[in-house]
């Protein structure tokens, strides 16, 4: 009986070992993500400025990479597809961009795209029938998770993204031709016949790091729960 219960305690202290470490290295990882996203990491310098002054553009309604949604395999897509897009700030007007564009010159604020919103929502894209092939995976921007009312921003960027599953095999069919494509392993061809490949780590991904820090501070809840059980 005393071996057995001396094995139970070895076992708990290993255990309790085990999350120790692991609770360690998801503060860690939690630390770093909360930095990227405050720091704005990879992101111009005038829309640093903007962002870190709502006082002086209350109009400002985020950038596209703070309003898309969407899941972790089709991050690396997104990104490659809209590049330089992703910091884009979204205005709810002209009158407002151009109120932006003014301080922010008047302020040395650096470089930073606009979007007026508005001026989307007046604009009629012309819808194309999705071409039947195998290759295909999906239309790029029906897979964003965003309001209602910043949707029209999707469609009007990702509108004519078709994401295959594989970039050369479509790159040489026919029902692809004026589509952009774009595979799960991020290899963009447009319809400027422009190609590109992105190789990227997870941590410098764009998209989803808000939605990675919610997720190692619910991991690292469970675990803490777990190591006052063994208390």
């Amino acid at each position: 009986k005393l071996e057995s219960l001396n094995v139970k305690r070895d076992s708990i202290i290993e255990k309790r070992y085990q999350i120790k470490s692991k609770l360690k290295s998801i503060k860690e990882k939690s630390l770093f993500y909360d930095e990227l996203v405050k720091s704005r990491d990879g992101f111009p310098e005038g829309t640093k400025y903007i962002l870190e002054n709502p006082n002086l553009f209350p109009e400002v309604l985020g950038t596209v990479a703070d309003i898309f949604k969407l899941e972790k395999e089709y991050q690396k897509v997104i990104e490659v597809a809209l590049g330089d897009l992703l910091h884009c700030i979204i205005a709810k007007n002209k009158k407002e961009a151009l109120k932006i564009l003014e301080i922010s010159k008047a302020n040395s604020a650096g470089n930073f795209t606009i979007l007026a919103l508005e001026d989307v929502n007046k604009v009629k894209p012309k819808l194309k029938i999705l071409p039947k092939s195998n290759l295909l995976l999906g239309d790029a921007s029906e897979l964003i998770n965003t309001v209602e009312s910043l949707k029209p921003i999707a469609k009007f960027l990702l509108g004519n993204l078709l994401i295959v599953s594989d970039i050369k095999l479509a790159s040489l069919s026919k029902v692809f031709f004026n589509w952009n494509i774009v595979d799960v392993n991020g290899t963009y061809l447009g319809t400027d016949l422009i190609l590109k490949n992105r190789q990227v780590l997870e941590h410098s991904y764009i998209l989803g790091r808000e939605e990675k820090i919610k997720s190692l501070f619910n991991e690292l809840e469970k675990k803490f729960k777990i190591e006052i059980s063994l208390e």
